[in-house]
């Protein structure tokens, strides 16, 4: 296969055809046209009355397309398709995950909410064609403000939330949000126009603001509809008071 996989995954087969007589799996090969493709491979191991090996018997079908297919797949189920981005289903899965080492190592997380100010006002005046365009720039530019480790995602219209899932402070977390919002206020040169917008974002903690992804996101939540109250383009933590002001 031309040096597509590590030395490893050989002598594993090699391993299983000398103990078991067979091995069969998926393993990425190369046409003659130098193309690589993935194929299922089967291979048995014959031996003669004495009990010696005489040959190998190899069966193999293509199993690229497939493969695209299932891939396909799995980001319809997992990923925003205007943005690219993780989507609710694939962030409340990486949320569940990150507090659970939260809680076995007592650290602390952050689960942001985001919403782009006055975001209808650009598909009513511009189009939605502009308005895609926008989401699409935005969350680029939210997510050059993040680690590698970090999650941003889109779960519907112009609402995004974003989960760090290790800080050491709770203004850690603060000043993150703070970076997405100065990156979100730089002009977006879209479609000819020269384009500005503003965000409001919510900030929860755990362990004071929740103890699952789903409590976290809600306090979050309502932290961000404090900021949109007290007049857009700001960062708000979650307290406790929030509630009753908006139930």
């Amino acid at each position: 296969a031309g040096g597509v996989h590590p030395p490893g995954f050989y002598r594993e087969l090699w391993g299983a055809l000398t103990t078991n007589g067979r091995w069969q799996g998926e393993i990425c090969n190369r046409r003659k046209n130098g193309e690589l493709f993935v194929e299922w491979l089967s291979i048995k191991r014959l031996h003669d009355k004495e009990g010696n090996v005489t040959h190998h018997v190899a069966v193999f079908s293509d199993v690229t397309e497939h493969r695209v297919e299932t891939d396909r797949i799995r980001r319809l189920a997992h990923y925003d398709l205007l943005t690219g981005l993780p989507n609710r289903a694939l962030f409340a899965d990486r949320a569940r995950q990150a507090l659970a080492m939260a809680k076995r190592d007592k650290t602390e997380l952050a689960v942001m909410f985001l919403d782009l100010d006055r975001f209808k006002e650009v598909n009513d005046t511009l189009g939605h064609a502009v308005g895609d365009l926008l989401l699409k720039a935005a969350a680029a530019r939210m997510q050059d403000c993040l680690r590698a480790s970090d999650t941003v995602a889109r779960i519907g219209g112009d609402e995004f939330v974003v989960l760090l899932p290790t800080i050491e402070t709770a203004e850690n977390a603060m000043a993150v949000a703070q970076k997405m919002r100065h990156a979100l206020l730089r002009p977006f040169e879209l479609a000819g126009r020269s384009l500005r917008v503003t965000c409001s974002v919510g900030v929860a903690v755990h362990p004071g603001h929740g103890d699952d992804e789903k409590q976290l996101l809600r306090n979050a939540d309502i932290a961000m509809y404090r900021a949109k109250k007290g007049g857009r383009d700001s960062v708000e933590f979650y307290r406790q008071e929030v509630v009753e002001s908006v139930v």
